[in-house]
């Protein structure tokens, strides 16, 4: 994206929280600004520190985790959720929700098989 609106634009970095997802930038001369979030291609997994929790009361420490722990269900049955959401965060992978290292030419069919249950489907 940013190689295309550089190829007619001119293209300012601006400065960006240290844990800001996205990477903010404005075209020189016009109004307004723009952001990119990397995810796969330029990685922040080790300033990341959100958590996600899904429509259906299920949390997840990263959005390509495989693993979601059932936070609903526990509230339902009065139980404290502290030891579930600890025990979610300390698991959490130290890159992209454990997956290893791949090479961008293969990005399509590693971003496909990443999980069967992405944020952008269920809601979060």
């Amino acid at each position: 994206m940013l190689g295309r609106i550089g190829s007619t634009h001119a293209i300012e970095k601006l400065n960006d929280d240290p844990h800001s997802t996205a990477k903010s930038y404005r075209v020189k001369g016009w109004l307004g600004t723009f952001a990119v979030i990397s995810t796969v291609t330029e990685p922040f997994c080790g300033n990341c520190d959100r958590l996600r929790l899904t429509a259906e009361g299920k949390m997840r420490n990263c959005l390509f985790a495989r693993e979601e722990t059932d936070l609903l269900s526990a509230l339902r049955r009065g139980e404290d959720v502290s030891p579930l959401i600890e025990a979610n965060v300390l698991a959490k992978h130290a890159m992209l929700g454990g997956l290893p290292q791949f090479n961008p030419d293969k990005q399509e069919e590693v971003l496909h098989d990443l999980s069967s249950r992405p944020m952008v489907s269920i809601g979060g």
